[in-house]
């Protein structure tokens, strides 16, 4: 936390800023609205959000865990600019109620399938699919990069489509100027070479969607590889990093680079915005493809 006056870190448990002696004010934002409020505020002042079921330790509501999502998805260090909008946006009526349907029907599946982590992931990733949805609809004149509305197709679907072709409307791949390459016999034999050597091992199921040559000199040495299943990548002074779909647990933006379960990763920032909706499409994609596998 830092002084309203003269912007320096304040030490933990400060009632006067150290600097410039102006006192401090406790407050948090409202996830809802984005307007601050008294630490120890129960309900919000502008828009009268509830802080209780957010601070609460009880099983919070779908639509609780949407508003925790929405907070930390468009805090100024992702790259959003017009944050405290995007807030403002979704907690007007006239955006906010097209949700409640969908809200009760995730808090049916979470309360049906209690301490089941797969079903606990599932519906994290179906809140960010929903989340996408908002900001793509509703919120595309505030995004810091533009997103195709063409991906709100694989919205209710699961493996009945192309999925390069869901890698190219996420992505724009042909808008990228490094080499691409969507098969393995495409790829001359010493490129692949490098690439089965220094970081792509996939498994015999998995089929690959796209490669991209990240190397200086083109040879594959560094790379990321996309498969049906997950990513394996390898960026200079890195060492290969290799993650399932059904495996994500963290994909934050951090200034200029993506972190995907404490790996990092970057190609160029408008890349790594569309990425990290990508992998969390694919995410959700093979959830509901074991859950389908399971009721078989």
């Amino acid at each position: 936390m830092n002084c309203k006056v003269c912007n320096t870190e304040l030490l933990m448990e400060a009632k006067f800023c150290h600097n410039c002696g102006s006192p401090v004010i406790h407050s948090k934002a409202c996830a809802a609205c984005g307007k601050s409020n008294p630490f120890k505020a129960m309900f919000c002042f502008n828009c009268g959000h509830a802080f209780e079921s957010i601070d609460s330790t009880k099983t919070l509501t779908s639509k609780d865990q949407f508003l925790l999502i929405l907070e930390k998805e468009v805090q100024v260090k992702y790259g959003y600019v017009y944050s405290e909008r995007i807030k403002e946006r979704f907690a007007s009526p006239k955006y906010k109620d097209v949700f409640n349907s969908r809200f009760s029907q995730l808090d049916q599946e979470q309360n049906q399938s209690l301490h089941d982590t797969k079903s606990e992931l599932y519906i994290r990733h179906s809140l960010a699919a929903l989340l996408e949805f908002f900001l793509v609809v509703y919120c595309k004149d505030l995004l810091p990069f533009a997103i195709d509305e063409k991906i709100l197709r694989y919205e209710h679907v699961k493996y009945s489509f192309d999925l390069q072709q869901l890698a190219e409307d996420y992505l724009q791949l042909s808008d990228l100027e490094e080499d691409i390459y969507y098969s393995l016999i495409d790829i001359d034999f010493d490129k692949l070479e490098h690439a089965t050597e220094f970081y792509f091992f996939p498994e015999s199921s998995e089929h690959l969607l796209f490669m991209i040559d990240l190397s200086i000199s083109g040879n594959l040495i560094h790379g990321l590889a996309v498969t049906d299943q997950g990513l394996y990548w390898k960026l200079p002074l890195q060492t290969s990093c290799k993650v399932k779909f059904t495996d994500i647990l963290e994909l934050e933006i951090d200034k200029r680079c993506l972190i995907i379960n404490d790996k990092y990763f970057d190609v160029n920032p408008a890349f790594n915005f569309r990425f990290r909706r990508f992998i969390q499409r694919m995410a959700l994609l093979n959830y509901g493809d074991i859950k389908k596998r399971n009721t078989i």
